[in-house]
């Protein structure tokens, strides 16, 4: 290989690499410690900026984020409409779409947001927070926020990076809260999905959100008299797309309907309405079966932890967004008792500076070094009453009180507020001896003031949900039929012959072409199998018939007889041929035998150019060994043969 070649292929895979990573740790995944995407993050601390405590025009903070964020609009437009409609961090007015039906979020100059007061609260602390340089250098932006609640399992998330997706199921916070407030206490807890849309889950393989875990969800369905009313939808659906899948499901012949009406609003309400009679039991298992009234979900719970994707499952996520707080409330803690200190040390000196009429000594300094000098001298005696001896900052700090607060200062008041700050750190530093304690508090806080706005939506099954047989809720008997010269098969060719049999959606029909090629293929309205077809017929109801066939083979002139049976599996609609593997050989006869009927014999009429010495020759199928259907066959002669026909 020329070096220049291996030069580019080296560039090549690198700038992949280099492209990979981009995706996997700057969009598609969370971050573990605050459980948000680069976008989701950028948008939130956009508002932060913006926060005024009234609603900010979303077209205004989408372009208010784009300091940020290097990308398009749209995308950060969509970030912040899906934040919005998971009610957590967002105080939302105005059209934000529906994600019952999936409309969509009204134009961003039409509708407004602020941050909830539980964002605000619990997500944002410059003191407590890393920064960064902006993509162009000119702002500073949060490495993560720190969040002091599970941002990431309340919301959910999901994405798709390269050679890597995530898929986190969204909780219910105040199960959050509780799980947290357990795993501070040192007990084991379990927590399970809530889903905002409601329904019934199975969360019998769910493996503690460990990633490969599933979990299945079905809509809460209503029987009325010859109808079903659908309550609640599964996650990652909405009443349209259920609409859809259900009138495909009719078409398709699965399931018998007579209409579906959408009333969804507020809430969902997809009622189906059945020709009377109708057996409304086995309808619900069919509509489970065939439309998307019940969907599986599976696991991957892949996250950021310093600087690489790891794979976690809800409790550890949630163990460590527990500890991560705990960490936060500690180190806010430190920071409040170091300012407390500087406050304590600051009131403390100017009383001194008062008290002992430190101040005098400007009057005859020559300079403002001298004035320090001086304060620091008269007041020296009594730094035994200080936590530590001042700094020239401090002392400096001092020259610069005016003589109004000195001649109205109030030494009373000035011993109430140390004491204050006293109290205060005593405070701190009984939250921080008892850390565990106040951070179960903290939760618990949370879980009083926000729990009751967020119950559970989704009904957990008691047991896992009972396998549906689909063959046998399967709307039955529909007549199909066949165009055997055009090679169609189909339930709406009603012009041409009808098979002997009746089929519903799960039937599997097998058909054979003149040509040996053998196709297995769903029923439809109209499915090509072949042209000048031999036989069909479903490959469940067929009792494994024996298959008898006489084939020539184009390329050598020569016929071979076999017998075989159709086991195994097929791929549905993929050609498989049985004469001697080419599609271009001729069957020369075919006849199918069920049971322990014996083979059929037949007469073979060679052409009259033939140097054979006899033109016809007499063949006992029934004698040949029944092998596997990709079997060659045995042959019968290298003459042309010009007709087959079966001995009566």
């Amino acid at each position: 290989m020329p070096e220049s070649v291996k030069n580019l292929e080296s560039q090549l895979l690198d700038w992949f690499r280099q492209y990979g990573s981009h995706v996997i740790l700057h969009r598609a995944v969370p971050a573990i410690e605050d459980g948000l995407k680069p976008s989701q993050r950028r948008v939130l601390h956009s508002l932060w900026e913006l926060e005024d405590g009234r609603y900010n025009k979303v077209a205004n903070a989408v372009g208010n984020t784009l300091k940020y964020h290097p990308h398009g609009d749209l995308s950060v437009f969509e970030t912040m409409v899906g934040i919005g409609q998971k009610g957590y961090l967002l105080d939302t007015q105005g059209n934000w779409g529906n994600i019952l039906t999936g409309d969509g979020a009204a134009a961003g100059r039409y509708i407004e947001a602020r941050l909830s007061p539980l964002a605000k609260e619990n997500i944002f602390n410059p003191k407590t927070t890393r920064w960064t340089s902006s993509y162009d250098g000119r702002n500073k932006e949060p490495v993560t926020l720190p969040a002091k609640f599970p941002i990431l399992l309340c919301q959910g998330t999901e994405g798709i990076a390269v050679s890597l997706a995530c898929k986190i199921l969204p909780h219910n916070f105040a199960e959050c809260c509780q799980a947290a407030m357990q795993h501070l206490a040192g007990e084991d807890f379990d927590l399970l999905p809530d889903f905002p849309q409601g329904g019934t889950a199975d969360f019998s393989s769910y493996k503690n959100g460990e990633s490969g875990g599933k979990v299945k969800i079905r809509a809460k369905i209503e029987q009325g008299k010859n109808s079903l009313t659908i309550t609640e939808i599964p996650y990652g659906t909405t009443t349209v797309s259920l609409r859809d899948s259900i009138l495909k499901a009719e078409e398709r012949g699965t399931i018998k309907i007579k209409k579906v009406t959408d009333l969804t609003a507020e809430a969902a309400r997809l009622t189906i309405d059945f020709p009377p009679g109708t057996d409304l039991d086995k309808a619900q298992d069919a509509i489970y079966a065939f439309t998307e009234c019940e969907t599986s979900h599976t696991i991957c719970g892949a996250v950021i932890q310093n600087g690489k994707p790891v794979f976690l499952g809800t409790k550890e996520l949630l163990k460590y967004s527990a500890d991560r707080t705990k960490d936060l409330i500690r180190e806010e803690l430190e920071i409040e008792l170091a300012e407390l200190d500087l406050e304590w040390q600051k009131a403390s000196l100017e009383k001194l500076f008062i008290e002992t009429k430190a101040y005098t000594a400007l009057e005859t300094a020559v300079s403002a070094e001298d004035g320090r000098k001086a304060i620091r001298e008269i007041m020296r005696p009594h730094f035994v009453k200080l936590r530590r001896e001042p700094t020239e900052e401090e002392i400096g700090a001092l020259t610069e009180i005016r003589i109004r607060r000195i001649s109205a200062y109030d030494t009373e008041r000035a011993k109430k507020d140390i004491q204050t700050i006293e109290t205060k750190e005593r405070e701190a530093r009984k939250k921080l001896r008892n850390l565990t304690e106040t951070a179960i508090r903290h939760f618990g806080q949370l879980l009083s003031k926000y729990g009751e706005m967020c119950p559970r939506k989704t009904t957990v099954a008691q047991s896992p949900f009972e396998k549906i047989e689909t063959a046998e809720v399967a709307r039955n008997a529909q007549k199909i039929y066949w165009d055997k010269k055009g090679g169609f098969i189909g339930t709406s060719l009603r012009k041409d012959e009808a098979l002997p049999f009746e089929v519903n959606q799960m039937t599997d029909i097998a058909a054979i072409a003149e040509n040996g090629v053998l196709k297995v293929c769903r029923p439809n309205q109209k499915v090509f199998y072949g042209e000048n077809l031999l036989d069909a017929r479903p490959v469940e109801k067929s009792g494994n018939p024996t298959y008898n066939m006489l084939y020539t083979e184009t390329s050598s002139g020569k016929t071979f007889a076999k017998r075989f049976r159709l086991d195994g599996g097929f791929t549905r609609e993929k050609p498989y041929p049985l004469a001697g593997g080419s599609a271009d050989n001729k069957v020369m006869f075919l006849k199918i035998t069920e049971g322990e009927e014996p083979g059929p014999k037949v007469r073979i009429e060679l052409g009259k150019n033939t140097k054979a010495r006899k033109k016809e020759l007499e063949i006992d199928l029934g004698a040949i060994a029944v092998k596997g259907r990709a079997s060659q066959g045995n042959t019968v002669t290298p003459h042309e043969i010009v007709r087959v026909k079966e001995i009566r």
